[in-house]
């Protein structure tokens, strides 16, 4: 488009509307027309020629949309390390259990369960106990049950003593099809007896394969009777994952969880004891704040597991102090210690506190061997830093007084006298635990060797802390056959 200006001059000033919305377009128009009646000439003719003033661009209608729910297909490894909620009992690698075929009453179920029953899937209910075990649906205490009328009338009781058309084990896919038939008591052509149901519930119980057992029968047209034994498989360990370790192998958590073995029962104990065994080699190597769980997901007929870690920060010792020690040096009691060459117990290592218990009674009996009978060590007393990658251990001492040997006496032997001479127990010495234990040893030697029997050296003290003393009688008596 094109605009007239005075003094015959033509100008290309704007090629559409836009142009003139845009920043100091007013200010190119007044540098070419040269008067503000040449600017309002010029807008006048660009609005006309683009249809009048200028409106606002429409907005176009919010257009409604419904959120779409896109199904992940997700891995093994995924659903089983997943922190998702675990999947509900429901089918939660149960064996799906065939309906009766044929028509007629079903006799009530009778379930098998020994006292102590496996571990059976995560979230499935265990087997309950029966008190009708056996008897498909008889009174377990010989009571006489009242009887619920069928729809068609028949007595839902089992057929005792009705002829066994067929007996069938449903419901297993560890076991091959006909596989249990010669071990089964109950067979075609016998008559129906509830303590040989109850044999055959046992027998396969016994096998170790089945975490659940039902017996139930069916009337046939012929009268005679149908006897079917529903399975449902002991789960198996399937995968079993690591996730989120980073300072051991997932072969070796799975190694120290005791997890490794290809062929595995299912057992909730099992994976408990998992968790305790691989927190407890994380402790050993300094992370004392990580996290141990055990997933499991039922994946047909196994149970994948995973273990999820979070290992946190590793934490070392800032500084390891002795409170309340004053006869003993703070460089002696260290020197009893045992720091694995600086890894563990010492400013710098972790803390391991199997080895910290062992060093405090090496610590205590330091004491009892200087005559302190009172002495108490610890507990430790253990503070961690905000940041969490720092510890300060504080091991707090009551050293208490020092005993010394009161009187000395020695019974059963009528060389009593001269054997007290000839021991290093004197009255007035401190009392030393380490050498009161080896001058019993000795006691026993010389009455053996001298009086030519077998003996055994009881003592018996007697501790007065008024006035500081142990008095020690030295029982000599036969040794029994």
């Amino acid at each position: 488009m094109h605009g007239t200006v005075e003094g015959g001059h033509q100008e290309a000033l704007v090629s559409d509307e836009r142009a003139v919305r845009r920043p100091g377009a007013m200010a190119r128009v007044a540098r070419v027309c040269g008067s503000s009646s040449c600017v309002a000439l010029v807008l006048s003719a660009l609005l006309a020629a683009c249809g009048g003033a200028e409106t606002p661009p429409k907005t176009p209608a919010a257009t409604a949309t419904r959120p779409t729910t896109v199904e992940v297909p997700r891995d093994r490894r995924t659903r089983a390390c997943s922190p998702a909620p675990e999947p509900t009992s429901a089918g939660a690698g149960a064996a799906a259990t065939p309906a009766a075929k044929g028509s007629g009453v079903s006799a009530p179920a009778t379930r098998a369960e020994p006292k102590t029953a496996p571990q059976s899937a995560p979230e499935a209910a265990a087997p309950r106990a029966d008190a009708r075990l056996g008897s498909l649906g008889g009174a377990a205490s010989g009571e006489e049950e009242s009887r619920t009328p069928s729809p068609s009338g028949v007595p839902a009781e089992p057929p005792t003593g009705k002829i066994v058309a067929r007996v069938e084990l449903v419901g297993s896919q560890a076991v091959v099809p006909g596989a249990l038939n010669d071990r089964m008591v109950v067979k075609p052509g016998t008559r129906l007896d509830p303590a040989a149901v109850r044999s055959d519930l046992e027998r396969l119980w016994a096998l170790g394969l089945f975490d659940d057992l039902v017996a139930s029968t069916e009337m046939l047209p012929d009268g005679r009777v149908a006897v079917q034994y529903r399975l449902r498989d002991r789960l198996m360990l399937g995968e079993r994952y690591v996730a989120g370790a980073q300072i051991l192998s997932p072969e070796q958590i799975l190694s120290i969880a005791k997890l490794d073995t290809p062929e595995m029962r299912f057992d909730l104990t099992r994976l408990n004891e998992a968790e305790t065994l691989v927190t407890a080699r994380y402790h050993e190597e300094g992370y004392r704040a990580v996290k141990v769980e055990a997933r499991r997901a039922p994946t047909g007929n196994v149970i994948d597991v995973c273990l999820r870690i979070v290992e946190g920060p590793r934490v070392t010792i800032d500084r390891w102090t002795f409170t309340g020690n004053t006869a003993v040096p703070e460089t002696e009691l260290r020197g009893l210690m045992s720091t694995q060459g600086g890894r563990h117990n010492v400013a710098g290592g972790i803390f391991r506190a199997d080895a910290a218990e062992v060093d405090l009674l090496r610590i205590m009996s330091y004491y009892l061997d200087k005559g302190m009978l009172d002495v108490k060590v610890g507990p430790i007393e253990l503070v961690v830093a905000q940041d969490g990658t720092t510890l300060a251990v504080q091991v707090p001492i009551e050293e208490g007084v020092v005993y010394r040997l009161g009187r000395v006496g020695i019974t059963g032997s009528r060389r009593a006298p001269l054997l007290a001479q000839k021991l290093l127990l004197r009255q007035g010495n401190v009392f030393d635990r380490s050498q009161f234990a080896q001058e019993m040893a000795r006691l026993k030697e010389m009455v053996e060797r001298e009086e030519r029997r077998q003996v055994d050296i009881s003592p018996e003290t007697r501790m007065d802390r008024k006035s500081q003393t142990v008095d020690v009688v030295l029982q000599i008596t036969d040794r029994r056959p």
